[in-house]
């Protein structure tokens, strides 16, 4: 049938890439010389000889088919199905070689952005002396993912982990190339390899790069958090770094500018491991190694701070002003000062976040909360109550707008 037809094509394609003769293959697995002669063999070994072959690029489905249509012998019915004793091997080899092999898929297309960011990777690729065609074999399989190039989708988003260690890959951008270089659910990584190599590396950065809008919210909270703690990025950077070159030229060690990040920013929220791995991207030195500290120092101190949202009140939702009201009418009766009991715990702190800003983080917040109104506020008020003063920084809670 039409359907068969179409997997033999396939299978042959992957044969003529194996330099795979079908009649010779299965003549070497021929058990005796009855079997040679007669051009006839077990379906049992014939089934063996296909899957050592073409191993999981062979469907089950169509190796059935194959052992019905080139079936001989005796026939017997299991499960529905028909089923031959033996195999004209002989006879399916002739036929095979006669397939025309299908046509090679064309690649996808890839998106600009995504040609953008590979683009980076091919300079991080070069200065490392990284031959990805050399590199995606030793992570293969021996045998026909090595000679067919093409590789298990998960195994492939591995494999670029590995090779690219230390660069931050986005994961739409690895998507991309999963869906650009797909081969029935497969990867082509050799022609991804081969396009890879041929790709003109970005050029050196110089200057300040553009920040993704997430990455610029973070460096105008890192940028409020080095006001705070009156930090000099660019003198506390230089007491990190060795003298001559690395002061000298600006940049530093991935691993040493990722301590040195965790050193000075170590009481802040941003510093997580996905952010620390943005800013090594977007101010990779073009050695494709280091990292330009004294660019970013220079770029986070012209940075605007974050500016809390301490000023003016939220919208409060109709069902929580009916909490607040008890809790206020709570308050009175004890003759509670909310904005006293919070700025007496606060005040005395040595955060300056907490005192000079007004926040503090969701579980001070309930903590305090809970001593003052003696328990009495239930979980679910206590939850609505952190969502609506939380402050723009998304983690923590403007204790004093609340108050």
């Amino acid at each position: 049938g039409f359907g068969l037809m179409m997997e033999l094509r396939l299978l042959r394609r992957l044969a003529v890439a194996m330099c795979l003769d079908m009649s010779d293959m299965l003549d070497e697995e021929c058990g005796d010389s009855r079997e040679r002669n007669t051009g006839r063999m077990g379906r049992i070994a014939f089934r063996t000889a296909l899957h050592k072959c073409f191993g999981h690029n062979l469907k089950e489905s169509v190796l059935s088919d194959i052992c019905l249509m080139w079936g001989v012998g005796d026939e017997k019915r299991q499960g529905g199905q028909r089923l031959f004793s033996e195999v004209k091997w002989k006879q399916f080899a002739l036929d095979f070689d006669d397939v025309e092999p299908a046509e090679e898929e064309t690649v996808g297309d890839l998106p600009s952005w995504a040609w953008e960011e590979i683009r980076v990777w091919r300079r991080f690729a070069i200065h490392r002396q990284l031959d990805l065609t050399d590199a995606f074999e030793e992570q293969c399989g021996p045998g026909r993912e090595r000679v067919v190039g093409v590789m298990d989708r998960t195994q492939f988003r591995g494999a670029l982990g590995v090779l690219f260690a230390g660069m931050l890959l986005k994961p739409k951008v690895v998507e991309a190339i999963v869906a650009a270089y797909d081969a029935q659910g497969l990867v082509r990584w050799k022609q991804f390899a081969f396009d890879f190599d041929e790709i003109v590396p970005s050029p050196a950065l110089k200057g300040s790069p553009t920040l993704e809008e997430n990455l610029r919210h973070e460096f105008a909270v890192m940028r409020r958090f080095a006001i705070e703690h009156r930090l000099d990025l660019t003198d506390a950077f230089e007491e990190q770094c060795g003298p001559g070159r690395e002061r000298a030229m600006g940049i530093m060690d991935q691993t040493q500018f990722e301590g040195a990040l965790r050193v000075l920013f170590k009481a802040s929220l941003t510093t997580k491991q996905d952010v620390v791995k943005s800013i090594c991207n977007a101010y990779r030195a073009s050695d494709g190694t280091n990292v330009r500290w004294k660019q970013f120092a220079l770029d986070l101190d012209n940075t605007t701070p974050v500016i809390d949202g301490d000023v003016g009140s939220p919208e409060i939702p109709e069902p929580l002003m009916g909490d607040l009201l008890e809790m206020r009418r709570f308050a009175q009766g004890k003759m509670l000062h909310l904005t006293y009991w919070f700025a007496e715990i606060f005040g005395k702190g040595t955060n300056p976040r907490e005192r000079n800003l007004g926040i503090c983080d969701d579980t001070q917040f309930s903590s305090v909360l809970n001593d003052a109104f003696k328990l009495s506020v239930p979980q679910a008020v206590l939850k609505e109550i952190i969502h609506v003063w939380l402050s723009s920084d998304g983690h923590n809670v403007r204790w004093r707008q609340f108050a």
